[in-house]
């Protein structure tokens, strides 16, 4: 310029708010491997509002689960909303209660089923004990709603949702959540815990053999609590392993619920008590459970990998105590008891967090396992 300025002009080009990402996960109702799609538009009004399309599908399932999901952090709250509409696929066939191997049903119950079976008719069954396919509905929640001023770190939700069977029975389900946390301490010597809670109430409408009115409406609440512990037990310094520790790891869960919890939240309980070296469907449908793990994490370093280190051994042991839910069962086999110990590897290879376990179980059986994931931090 004349007068000696310097102009700068910028021009700005704002990223793709579209992105296509593929996965494996596990299904929260059945156990099973899934293979996901994820679409997210990250703009689609021009305000940050994010609307997301994900589809999972298991191998063996006979549907695939689909959920829209949209998301705005403007509401005139603090933390914004997401709604989303799920159809989701829930069928547990090694957890049903007719086909299972593992849960004990009294005689009476068992040659009733059968004689039902026999005739092609197990429309009599009650809904509990039905072979759940799918649940549909909607869901929207609320993240640090300034109508609860008193709960920090907080979200609550709302769902409406539809069960379908296979003989062709349905259930409504209505209910509302609110989760709490997680609350994180600094404890003394680096380490480091948090606590974080959910609690639900709900409804359902069932549309059985129950012919009363007042048995047609099933009330029912539940509530988690999970706490975890981080402990560093020594501290590499001025080596190959710098800023990576070895640890102490602790995490219990405990939850308990009424005897109406649906069908399908009851098999994702019985999930989320797993120990390592069962299987995950093994503990079928429960209402109550209280879980513990304890683990060492130890850093090594592998000889064929030169520049990054992540590579873990983990010591652990896993137990667990619950009670299941379920109508026909045998009430001296509704009481679980498990628990293993092992040691596993930890390894990420392009971008995929590798586990495998060797675990000896409680009953001596002697097991090697592989999944994905992340150990829980703090």
């Amino acid at each position: 310029m004349r007068d000696g300025s310097i102009q700068l002009h910028i021009i700005a080009q704002e990223a793709p708010p579209r992105n296509l990402e593929y996965g494996v996960s596990r299904s929260l109702y059945t156990g099973s491997w899934e293979g996901e799609l994820d679409f997210l538009h990250g703009n689609i009004f021009g305000g940050g509002e994010n609307l997301g399309l994900s589809v999972r599908r298991g191998a063996k399932d006979s549907e695939p689960s689909i959920r829209l999901k949209f998301q705005d952090d403007n509401f005139g709250l603090d933390g914004g909303y997401r709604v989303e509409l799920f159809n989701d696929y829930v069928a547990a066939d090694t957890t049903e209660a007719t086909d299972s191997a593992f849960i004990d049903i009294d005689h009476s119950s068992k040659n009733k089923i059968n004689s039902k079976r026999g005739n092609g008719n197990v429309t009599d069954l009650p809904y509990d004990d039905e072979s759940l396919v799918s649940r549909k509905g909607a869901l929207i929640r609320f993240r640090d709603p300034k109508f609860m001023p008193f709960f920090q770190r907080s979200s609550v939700s709302t769902s409406i949702e539809r069960t379908s069977a296979r003989t062709g029975k349905h259930e409504e389900i209505g209910s509302v959540t609110l989760e709490i946390g997680p609350y994180r301490r600094s404890l003394p010597h680096q380490a480091r815990t948090n606590l974080v809670t959910s609690y639900t109430i709900g409804t359902r409408l069932n549309d059985g053999e129950i012919n009363t009115w007042h048995r047609d409406i099933l009330p029912y609440s539940s509530a988690l609590a999970t706490s975890r512990q981080i402990i560093p037990l020594k501290i590499y310094e001025n080596d190959e392993r710098e800023n990576r520790q070895v640890l102490l790891a602790f995490q219990h869960s405990l939850m308990t619920s009424t005897s109406h919890l649906p069908r399908h939240e009851a098999n994702a309980a019985g999930i989320a008590a797993r120990v390592r070296g069962y299987q995950l469907s093994s503990n079928g449908p429960i209402g109550k459970f209280i879980t513990g793990t304890a683990e060492i994490r130890v850093p090594v370093n592998l000889p064929f990998q030169k520049d990054f280190q992540d590579a873990n051994v983990v010591v652990f042991g896993d137990w667990m105590y619950g009670e299941r839910r379920l109508s026909t069962l045998n009430p001296a086999n509704a009481i679980v008891r498990k628990a293993s110990i092992g040691v596993g590897l930890r390894k990420t290879v392009q971008g995929l967090p590798l586990k495998y376990d060797i675990c000896l179980t409680e009953d001596r059986k002697v097991g090697g396992f592989f999944s994905l994931g992340l150990d829980f931090d703090v």
